[in-house]
């Protein structure tokens, strides 16, 4: 097989067989880096603490993120502007990984990649319309910045249908 360009027959460099196995190896290596960076965000997540220094909370304490610092600046990052969804936002990169390593393709990557960070944030706005928890240690809702933002966006325009429902109705909404 060859490539054409203004008419011009140009030789491939390597055979298609080589050249579909160079394909498969790099998605299954990028699928790998996803899912260590899946881990490393997952672990940033989970050893996250409000105490450590951060670049919302200036501290001399020692970071107690596993990740050390900069897991410290991502997982408080991830809280403060998607709080729980944070960790929702995970679940499509460990999927993506799985059909790289196994088909070696994300099968509509476009709509994917449009449509996962819009799930999340909906997501956000959903648990923003909770009640924040007794112990709650970060002064934004459990749907952190976005979904505070999201969810009071929501409601606004659902408040001219119904204003004593509208927080209810976005919440619900944002979650459908």
């Amino acid at each position: 097989m060859s490539y054409e360009r203004t008419g011009v027959t140009q030789p491939r460099l390597l055979p298609d067989t080589l050249e579909q196995r160079l394909l498969g190896l790099t998605a299954k290596i990028v699928g790998i880096l996803l899912v260590c960076a899946s881990l490393a965000l997952a672990l940033s997540l989970v050893t996250w603490s409000v105490e450590d220094p951060s670049l919302t909370h200036a501290t001399s304490g020692k970071t107690r993120n596993v990740l050390g610092p900069l897991g410290a600046i991502i997982s408080d990052l991830l809280m403060q502007t998607l709080g729980l969804a944070g960790i929702i936002a995970l679940l499509p990169l460990a999927y993506w990984a799985a059909q790289l390593m196994t088909v070696h393709r994300v099968s509509s990557l476009k709509i994917k990649l449009l449509f996962a960070p819009l799930a999340v944030l909906m997501l956000a706005a959903a648990l923003s319309s909770l009640p924040k928890l007794a112990n709650w240690p970060l002064q934004h809702g459990l749907g952190g910045i976005l979904g505070d933002l999201g969810h009071k966006v929501f409601a606004s325009l659902l408040a001219r249908i119904n204003p004593a429902r509208a927080p209810t109705a976005a919440g619900l909404f944002s979650l459908a």
